[in-house]
C-alpha cells in the first residue's frame, strides 16, 4: 500500500477519530491518571518527529503525513539524528521520538519523557493487547508505567543449512556446548559436496564486530545468568558491583571463543547484517543474525535449504546468591532471548504540548495496518504483533521463501511471548559498558588474555563507568 492509497475503513475510523475526539473532549482526567490531563492540539498542529539512527525508517514516516494530515488535520514534520548525537543530547528539540529500543531508558529515568495515558492502554488503542508481551510489558515499560510504543525488535536466532544438516544427521544445537561442537564438524565435514571445493568455509559466523561482540557475549550468557530469585544479572543491586566476571560470563566467554575459531577471521568487523550476507554467500553451516525484508538480499550463492532455530539455551543457571549453579526447574524455558540488542520504539517527550495526540500518532504508525509498510521498511525491526503473523514474509528476505518465513513468525511469536529475557543495558553508558565487553572479546581471540583475566578487567571498566 503506497502512502496516497486510502486505508483501510478500520483504520480511518480508529484512531484519527480518536484523535478527534481528544479535539472535542480533552485528555481523559479519570481518578488514575490526572497526571496524564493535557490540552487538545489546536486543528493546524505540527508535532515534531525526531528518528535516531535509521534513515530508512525516517523516510518511509515520511511518506505517510499527508495521509495523518488528512484524517487529523494535524501534521508531523520528521528529522533525523545518529545515536551518538541523541545519547549526548542535553535538549531534546522533538515531541516525539522514534530510537533504538535501548536508548530511551535513560529518558524516562531523566524526566525526559511521559508515560502513556492510561485511557490510551485500558481502551486498547492501537490495539496494543496483540503486540507480543515482552515487549507490551517489558520492553516498553519502565518502572511500573508504560513508556513506549514498539515498532518491532528482533531477537538473535540461529541460521541453519538443513541440507548439510540432513546430510550429516546433525539437528540445531539445544546448549553452546552442542553449538561449539557442532560448529567445529560442520567446519571440517560440511563443505563436501555443497559448493566449490575452493571457496571459503566455516562452520558458523557470528556477529562479532565493533558494537557487537560484547552483544554476542550477552546473548550467549542469557540463559546462564537469568535466575528467577535475581531481578539484576549484570549488577549486585545492593553493591552495583558489575557480575561479569562471574562463573556464567565466562562460560559464555569461553565458549564464544571456542565457537569463533571455525568462522571467518574478518567476522571481528561483522554485525548482524553482513553476518546473514554472508551465509547467504553460501560461507558457513549456520549463522547468527535474524531475517530483514529491508536488507538487500543478493540471491543465494548455491542451491541451499535453511533452517531457522532459536539461539542455545541451558538446563543450568548460576546462581549468584549463594555463587552455585543450579538445575533449571521443570517449568523453567531453558531459552533466553537478549531483547534490546536492535529494535526501534517511539516514546513523547515531556516538552511536548499534547501527548495523547503524540501517542495516538504513534499508536497509528506502529498499529496493525501501517506497520505493515512502516516497520518493515527497517533492518532494525521485525514482526511484533499477532496480526502479523499471517504476513511473515512481509519480514523476511525473498530467499527464506514462505515455508521458513511462517517458521520465523511462529518461532519469534513464542520467544517474544515467554517470561525470560535479558535486556542488553539500556541504561547511561550502554556503549561504554559494551565497549568494555569488546575488547575482553577482542582480547581474549587474541590470545592476549584468558577469558576470566579479560572479564575481570571488564568488571574494572564497568565499576568506573557506574
Amino acid at each position: 500500500m503506497m502512502p496516497n492509497e486510502s486505508l483501510p475503513a478500520r483504520c480511518v475510523a480508529g484512531l484519527p477519530l480518536a484523535i478527534g475526539a481528544i479535539v472535542l473532549l480533552g485528555c481523559r482526567q479519570g481518578p488514575d491518571d490526572q497526571e496524564d490531563a493535557g490540552a487538545a492540539p489546536p486543528q493546524g498542529t505540527s508535532f515534531a518527529l525526531l528518528v535516531v539512527d535509521d534513515p530508512e525508517l525516517a523516510r518511509v514516516i515520511r511518506q505517510w503525513e499527508t495521509e495523518w494530515h488528512g484524517q487529523t488535520g494535524f501534521g508531523y514534520q520528521v528529522s533525523e539524528l545518529d545515536g551518538e548525537e541523541f545519547a549526548a543530547s542535553v535538549d531534546l528539540d522533538a515531541d516525539i521520538v522514534i530510537c533504538p529500543s535501548y536508548l530511551w531508558g535513560p529518558l524516562a529515568e531523566d524526566g525526559r519523557i511521559v508515560p502513556m495515558p492510561l485511557g490510551l492502554i485500558k481502551d486498547d488503542a492501537g490495539r496494543l493487547s496483540e503486540v507480543f508481551s515482552l515487549l507490551r510489558v517489558r520492553e516498553a515499560a519502565w518502572g511500573s508505567r508504560v513508556f513506549a510504543v514498539p515498532f518491532g525488535s528482533p531477537v538473535l536466532i540461529c541460521y541453519w543449512r538443513r541440507d548439510i544438516f540432513e546430510r550429516l544427521g546433525c539437528q540445531p544445537p539445544e546448549t553452546w556446548l552442542e553449538y561449539g561442537a557442532l560448529a567445529e564438524r560442520l567446519a571440517s565435514h560440511g563443505r563436501s559436496g555443497v559448493a566449490k571445493a575452493e571457496a571459503e568455509w566455516y562452520g558458523t559466523i557470528e556477529p562479532l564486530g565493533p558494537g557487537w561482540a560484547g552483544i554476542m557475549l550477552l546473548a550467549r550468557a542469557a540463559p546462564y545468568v537469568t535466575h528467577r530469585e535475581l531481578f539484576s544479572a549484570l549488577f549486585d543491586l545492593e553493591t552495583m558491583k558489575p557480575l561479569v566476571a562471574g562463573p556464567p560470563f565466562v562460560q559464555a566467554l569461553e565458549e564464544l571463543a571456542a565457537s569463533a575459531a571455525w568462522g571467518p577471521p574478518e567476522q571481528i568487523q561483522y554485525d548482524p547484517q553482513q553476518v546473514r550476507a554472508a551465509f547467504w554467500q553460501g560461507r558457513a553451516a549456520m549463522a547468527v543474525s535474524w531475517p530483514s525484508a529491508a536488507a538487500e538480499a543478493s540471491a543465494p550463492a548455491e542451491t541451499m535449504r535453511i533452517g531457522l532455530a532459536r539461539l542455545p539455551g541451558s538446563p543450568q543457571v548460576f546462581n549468584f546468591l549463594d555463587d552455585s549453579w543450579e538445575a533449571r526447574q521443570e517449568d523453567e524455558q531453558r531459552w533466553v532471548p537478549l531483547l534490546g540488542a536492535a529494535g526501534r520504539a517511539g516514546v513523547v517527550t515531556a516538552g511536548c504540548s499534547w501527548p495523547e495526540a503524540a501517542f495516538q500518532l504513534l499508536l497509528w504508525l506502529s498499529g496493525p495496518e501501517l506497520s505493515r509498510q512502516v516497520s518493515t521498511a527497517s533492518r532494525n525491526t521485525t514482526l511484533f504483533r499477532r496480526s502479523h503473523l499471517g504476513f511473515p514474509q512481509d519480514w523476511v528476505e525473498e530467499p527464506l521463501g514462505p515455508e521458513v518465513a511462517a517458521e520465523y513468525a511462529a518461532l519469534t511469536e513464542e520467544t517474544l511471548s515467554g517470561q525470560e529475557r535479558l535486556f542488553a543495558l539500556r541504561i547511561p553508558g550502554r556503549t561504554q559498558y559494551l565497549d568494555a565487553l569488546d575488547r575482553a572479546v577482542r582480547r581474549v581471540q587474541a590470545g592476549q588474555a584468558a577469558p576470566q583475566e579479560a572479564l575481570e578487567q571488564a568488571a574494572v571498566e564497568w565499576e568506573e563507568i557506574t
